[in-house]
């Protein structure tokens, strides 16, 4: 008996050492965060803030001294200054940064001799796509039941960047609705979550598989591209308004504006690792909790992220469709 008993304590014992524990009494040194995604021909604007670590029992708080930053092709240096409606979000009319432009952001805090720093490159070139096609499918969520929703579908092409090795990207969708008939009311344009059955797309770590506890999916799809000579063909679905019964579902008419970025490395292993990490703490419903997963981060002597992109955004018209489940 006392063998049978012991097993399970052994096996408890050894599951509960996988995760440190924290308590108030530890002490933590506050740092500096620096958050800003950028891009070319537009005001840069980055957030600086101190920040501490949830269990620590020190309220000390960092002052920032001061902001810049510097456009390393030109040597030139600029001071941000807090706008006026936040004291964290530092600014300057006079940043606009311009593509392969490398920006260096320094921030300087009182006390400490080394700025907390970061570095990124503006991506070239705007990548150009065009959309291919738009569909509609009726699907069951998963199998479990007899409900039924219907998912409209677009396809789009575009050709990668021929000067890089290496490049990545991200795309995102916003969808404006106009109703139909007058069932449904116009509702204000906003990001739907996505799936995509394109390889490229799915073979990354990051991409959700089923049974995820999160069945929306991102609310973006990054991926990259190597050695690449050709045009690229990628296919996604999102997520929109549906009226009907089993006979007949319908969408309504509704704009689809499409934003394809050609992201920095650092832009693509910060995206990637944070939709990790918000997987992972949603759970699977078979395999648990996965491992913790640590957010990229290319600030030195600080924490948070300083990344480029260059975009192109196209928006498109789809009228109401209809079709009959089978």
């Amino acid at each position: 008996m006392k063998n049978k008993i012991l097993l399970p304590l052994i096996l408890i014992h050894f599951v509960a050492c996988d995760y440190p524990l924290f308590t108030a009494g530890e002490t933590k040194v506050p740092e500096l965060a620096i958050s800003a995604t950028f891009t070319a021909d537009s005001v840069l604007r980055v957030k600086v803030e101190p920040v501490v670590n949830a269990f620590t029992n020190q309220p000390e708080m960092l002052q920032i001294e001061k902001v810049k930053v510097i456009d390393r092709r030109t040597d030139q240096e600029f001071l941000l200054h807090p706008e006026s409606d936040s004291s964290s979000v530092y600014t300057s009319a006079g940043v606009i940064p311009a593509a392969a432009d490398v920006i260096t952001i320094e921030a300087y805090v009182k006390g400490i001799d080394n700025p907390v720093t970061a570095s990124d490159t503006v991506p070239e070139g705007k990548p150009f796509f065009r959309l291919v096609e738009t569909r509609l499918t009726a699907c069951k969520p998963y199998g479990f039941d007899d409900d039924i929703y219907v998912r409209p579908s677009a396809v789009f092409r575009f050709m990668p960047n021929q000067k890089k090795q290496v490049s990545y990207y991200e795309f995102f969708v916003k969808v404006t609705e106009y109703g139909a008939g007058a069932t449904l009311s116009y509702r204000e344009i906003e990001r739907v979550y996505l799936e995509t059955t394109s390889s490229l797309i799915t073979a990354e770590d990051y991409y959700p598989s089923n049974p995820a506890v999160d069945e929306l999916g991102p609310l973006s799809l990054l991926f990259k591209c190597k050695d690449v000579n050709d045009s690229i063909t990628i296919d996604f679905s999102y997520d929109t308004s549906f009226i009907g019964d089993l006979d007949s579902l319908y969408v309504p008419d509704h704009d689809l504006r499409i934003e394809l970025r050609e992201v920095s490395y650092s832009y693509y292993r910060y995206m990637t690792t944070y939709y990790c990490q918000k997987y992972a703490i949603d759970g699977n419903y078979i395999y648990g909790m996965p491992a913790p997963v640590t957010v990229y981060s290319n600030v030195e002597n600080g924490a948070g992220i300083f990344a480029a992109y260059n975009s192109l955004s196209t928006t498109f018209y789809v009228k109401a469709k209809g079709i009959r489940p089978q």
